[in-house]
């Protein structure tokens, strides 16, 4: 295996590699030959450890995370998908967005309930994409999130007499 080229890939490029590998066992990089099954599952063994390896950015990014810095986040982002506002899309439109997501959470949930392999960074992946279009839909609503969260759990924490409180 050549980990110094593994090393080197972004996530969309280990992603890349892992499927053409899944789907075809082969892959038409002149430096990746075509593999047997025991050099696939090593592959796919490394590949799934170097998904998982968080880096200096990422864990600060995660120390330093609230649902507000999502809020700012996901409003600056939306022209680099050609939005200019929250409101080019409906309330109907990111609520189907989040039911989309949704779906395909509960899809891998399913297949896991079965006994299907699913890689728990695909679980985790679309949790946060659930998350990151019902951030959408509250702002498309006016609803701040951070502040519905806390007064809804704290809410359903009074009414079974829990001492757990945001």
């Amino acid at each position: 295996m050549n980990n110094v080229l593994l090393e080197s890939w972004d996530r969309a490029s280990v992603h890349h590699l892992e499927t053409e590998i899944k789907y075809h066992r082969s892959c038409y990089y002149s430096n990746v030959p075509v593999i047997s099954d025991e050099e696939f599952d090593t592959l796919k063994k490394t590949l799934n450890e170097k998904k998982r390896e968080p880096s200096i950015s990422h864990i600060e990014a995660v120390r330093t995370f609230t649902l507000t810095k999502l809020r700012d986040k996901n409003i600056g982002r939306l022209k680099d998908f050609g939005h200019s506002s929250i409101n080019v899309w409906s309330e109907t439109d990111w609520a189907c967005a989040a039911a989309g997501e949704m779906g395909e959470l509960c899809n891998f949930i399913k297949k896991r309930r079965r006994g299907d392999i699913i890689d728990i960074q695909d679980v985790s992946d679309e949790i946060a994409d659930v998350v990151i279009y019902l951030d959408l839909l509250a702002a498309r609503v006016g609803v701040n999130l951070e502040e519905a969260i806390v007064k809804k759990f704290n809410e359903v924490s009074d009414k079974v007499e829990s001492d757990q409180k945001l």
